[in-house]
């Protein structure tokens, strides 16, 4: 007996398939050592170098 899909079934897998390609590929090319500063905290910002008056 073959299972009959239509194309609600193949769209749910399709999204299934397309998130998780999304979870592998974002948690192999992860970097160690925290964010990168990409949400917006302190990590990705330049350090502010103290002003010198001559």
């Amino acid at each position: 007996m073959k299972p009959d899909f239509d194309w609600q079934s193949w769209a749910a897998l399709v999204v299934v398939a397309v998130t998780a390609c999304t979870f592998l590929a974002r948690s192999l090319r992860r970097k160690k050592g925290g964010c990168g500063g990409g949400c917006g905290c302190e990590a990705g910002k330049k350090p502010k170098l103290p002003v010198v008056n001559r």
